[in-house]
């Protein structure tokens, strides 16, 4: 990205290139928090369908 910057700056690349690979970048990155959210919400269906989602190291709140 760095790279395409400098060349964008020096004419080595046309403009149209340089946004196509900024939009690239945020793409991937977009895609990335989403596959995370993704694996977080799959993790908490996989603890509650095992009866693991709370637990005694867990717990906010003592009960006792």
């Amino acid at each position: 990205m760095e790279d395409d910057r400098v060349n964008y700056s020096y004419g080595k690349i046309v403009l149209n290139n340089f946004i196509d690979e900024v939009n690239e970048l945020d793409a991937n990155r977009f895609s990335r928090i989403q596959y995370g959210i993704k694996l977080k919400k799959l993790i908490i269906d996989w603890l509650r369908l095992t009866d693991r989602l709370v637990g005694k190291e867990n717990r906010v709140i003592d009960w006792r």
